[in-house]
């Protein structure tokens, strides 16, 4: 196996990639593993919906996707340190971060949490820092950051670093009616920067809160070609339906160039091995091969000044880990209804526009993930602040709903939409506006009978 052929060569995993040898070594596990696509589909599904549901590997990997698995694994859950420290094969967290590890905001796998009404704002829930107005001059980067906390705010820092701030929400209660004359409350979000140790922000900033996305058959998704996602893009509305995706074009860090995004509440990333690297670095502070400066910026004095490795505070072996780990873990399956009226239900009322299912994969598998990929204006209730490349604030990508019933048995904090705001999944569709506002008007017409029955469907995913 590759991991006892560099044990053998006397590379353990604290070595980071400085000779050419390493380099190769490195360069030929990454060519060796076994690719999403290289399985039947079969194997990457599972009948468990336990709380462990997201936790097993594809059946039949080889010895060398095995042991990069295993190792994904360790870096995903096990707690990172602050460098230097004894623990040379997981210390460089920070100097500024909001956890210090993947595991933190993806509970067994899952999505991160809901808001509270004490105002209180997980760790799963990050916020995005935008100067509203500025026009993006640099295609390689989403919008323009405030000029002193960066794109995304840090409730941590290490040492003698000062963490930016803290987050805190207000929540404002929304009755929204049913036709059958009972009512629903709902809770509008405003989300509030205190403490901030820079400073203020700029005055053009505006912000963002983005709550961690469940890691439900991220493999799968890469095996869907881009063709397959932008088939059903109509950004000019031609056939008139109301429904208008689009897909949002992103900077790949791979390719360094302009590809279509399929991750990210925006749709803002190509690949699970780029929105690993983003969210190493902007989560944790985590420095990688592919985004090599510290996330400080030229107004965190005590940020520059900290220790830093000489090289990245993640090598390639462990980012191919972590990539592996997250494109190989299964699928659950969805359980079986004996009721088939919520299915229909979510058909007949237009919801199956946008969740979309019946999409071909690489190898010729056919897989519904119950979304489209595509950016659509979900109306001025549930729209945010900041423009991401092609993604108007308002506009949000299609969230797969496959798994979307095992969220609260996965975390029983989870919450639903892209800042948390529901707890419940029919507080989220009664939140849906814009070029869903026809699907959410027609369920607030069914019987309690009917949406229970919609809801039943949901949960059976």
């Amino acid at each position: 196996m590759m991991l006892q052929i560099l044990k053998k060569l006397s590379f353990n995993l604290s070595v980071r990639c400085k000779t050419g040898l390493a380099i190769t070594l490195v360069n030929l596990l990454a060519v060796s593993l076994q690719t999403a696509s290289a399985f039947q589909i079969s194997d990457q599904l599972t009948q468990d919906r336990s709380q462990s549901a997201l936790s097993h590997a594809y059946s039949g990997m080889d010895d060398d996707t095995e042991d990069s698995f295993t190792l994904g694994r360790s870096f995903f859950t096990i707690p990172w340190v602050v460098a230097p420290a004894s623990t040379t094969a997981r210390d460089g967290l920070g100097p500024l971060f909001n956890a210090n590890s993947c595991a933190s905001c993806h509970k067994n796998n899952a999505g991160g949490a809901t808001l509270k009404q004490s105002g209180i704002v997980d760790r799963s829930i990050l916020i995005k820092l935008a100067q509203s107005g500025e026009k993006v001059t640099d295609k390689k980067m989403p919008f323009v950051p405030d000029p002193v906390y960066g794109g995304q705010f840090s409730i941590n820092g290490t040492g003698s670093v000062p963490f930016e701030g803290k987050v805190h929400v207000e929540l404002t209660p929304l009755i929204k009616h049913y036709a059958d004359g009972t009512d629903i409350t709902l809770y509008q979000p405003e989300f509030n920067l205190k403490e901030l140790n820079y400073g203020s922000l700029s005055k053009q900033t505006v912000i963002d809160a983005l709550r961690a996305p469940s890691l439900v058959g991220l493999g799968l998704i890469e095996q869907i070609p881009d063709e397959e996602l932008i088939k059903h893009a109509d950004p000019e509305d031609k056939n008139s339906d109301g429904i208008s995706g689009k897909a949002n074009k992103v900077w790949s860090l791979e390719k360094k160039k302009l590809v279509t995004g399929r991750y990210g509440w925006k749709a803002t990333t190509p690949s699970v091995i780029e929105q690993t690297a983003n969210a190493l670095l902007n989560d944790m502070g985590l420095t990688s091969p592919w985004l090599k400066q510290e996330n400080c910026t030229p107004k965190q004095l005590e940020c520059l000044k900290a220790y830093k490795s000489q090289d990245s505070d993640i090598n390639l072996v462990r980012l191919q880990g972590i990539n592996t780990y997250l494109t190989h873990l299964k699928l659950p399956e969805s359980a079986k209804l004996n009721d088939q009226q919520g299915k229909q239900l979510f058909t007949d009322i237009g919801c199956i526009s946008c969740h979309r299912t019946g999409y071909s994969t690489t190898t010729g598998d056919v897989v519904n993930p119950y979304s489209d990929f595509l950016l659509h204006d979900m109306g001025k209730d549930l729209a945010g602040k900041i423009n991401m490349y092609e993604a108007k604030a308002t506009e949000w990508r299609t969230p797969p709903l496959w798994g979307i019933g095992l969220a609260k048995k996965l975390n029983t904090d989870a919450g639903f939409l892209h800042d948390g705001r529901a707890q419940t999944l029919e507080q989220a569709i009664m939140w849906h506006g814009g070029e869903a506002e026809k699907s959410q008007k027609a369920f607030a017409k069914l019987t309690k009978s009917q949406r229970q029955s919609l809801i039943a469907f949901l949960n059976s995913l």
